[in-house]
């Protein structure tokens, strides 16, 4: 199987006893089977299989229609519902292509990104921009460490 993105030739990583994924020995893309990285993304460890440079991963970011190394249909480039800066390559038929160091992100949600789906769910009404969540989500995260902190060490103040 060749690389959607470069056009090298895709080698199997193994996760575990049964689970194989291909990756690219030139760009280190991750091409996943259908259902692969759902099943991956909440697993111990699995990111290790992400062994590509994240910031090499970024150059291929501009390479979106690329064909399916099963079919070789072109692939639809979409964002990821709950992390709209992962973009990523997929054949409904087939799977999906990461770029070096997409799985590792995709797999990671950060605490900014959980208030935001937080307030985008439970609180659609308050219609809030992406530059004010940009400012809102942090102040919330040091908020709730300053919390935690003040909790923790409590009899020293």
């Amino acid at each position: 199987m060749e690389c959607p993105k470069c056009n090298a030739a895709m080698e199997e990583a193994t996760y575990g006893r049964n689970m194989t994924v291909d990756r690219c020995t030139g760009c280190q893309g991750l091409w996943f089977d259908l259902g692969e990285a759902e099943r991956l993304k909440d697993k111990w460890m699995s990111e290790f299989l992400d062994t590509g440079d994240a910031k090499a991963g970024k150059a291929n970011n501009d390479i979106t229609d690329c064909p399916c190394p099963r079919c070789g249909k072109t692939m639809e480039h979409i964002k990821d519902a709950d992390q709209p800066h992962i973009g990523f390559e997929v054949c409904a038929e087939h799977g999906m292509h990461f770029d070096a160091g997409e799985f590792t992100d995709y797999k990671h949600v950060t605490l900014f990104e959980k208030v935001t789906q937080f307030i985008h769910r439970y609180m659609p009404s308050l219609k809030l921009l992406n530059v004010e969540l940009e400012v809102l989500a942090p102040a919330l995260a040091l908020r709730l460490r300053t919390s935690r902190l003040m909790t923790a060490y409590r009899g020293y103040f």
